[in-house]
């Protein structure tokens, strides 16, 4: 009896964690009532945010001055000599300047070397020209390429 009421509680609380808005404020979220491809939410499960509140989730990071875009870390930095259009400085050039004691030119690139772009320690990021980190890529991309075909003879 008693295993049965504490596997019921786990299961209601199991169904109310998943009930709530993904957002943060505390409020139960529906049950989807037809599969919504572009939220990858299946028929009979509950929604992910309330109506609305999935741009707060976006905003909190511009909010705290930091955003992730395609994987790398962007950091508010509006003093910077190298801002992007609206200011921000990926993280990765930031721990690089750091490390050397000056900025970086614009022509000089930060590549991650596990390939892992919000890995930002200091040893895992090569200063690089343009040009050798193109040829970085398209040695990786060639060798990737390789093995595929390896793969299918």
């Amino acid at each position: 009896m008693l295993a049965e009421a504490i596997k019921l509680v786990a299961e209601e609380t199991q169904e109310d964690s998943q009930a709530l808005c993904r957002c943060g404020c505390g409020q139960r979220t529906a049950i989807v009532t037809r599969t919504i491809s572009l939220e990858k939410v299946k028929k009979g499960d509950y929604r992910q945010f309330v109506k609305g509140h999935h741009n707060r989730i976006l905003k909190q990071g511009y909010k705290n001055g930091t955003f992730i875009h395609h994987g790398y870390i962007y950091v508010l930095k509006p003093e910077h000599p190298y801002p992007t259009q609206n200011q921000y400085v990926k993280r990765s050039r930031l721990v690089m300047e750091e490390s050397l004691g000056r900025y970086l030119e614009s022509h000089e690139q930060v590549h991650h070397k596990n390939k892992i772009r919000n890995d930002d320690r200091i040893e895992n990021l090569e200063l690089t020209s343009l040009s050798q980190h193109n040829r970085i890529h398209q040695k990786t991309k060639l060798m990737m390429e390789k093995r595929y075909v390896g793969r299918n003879n």
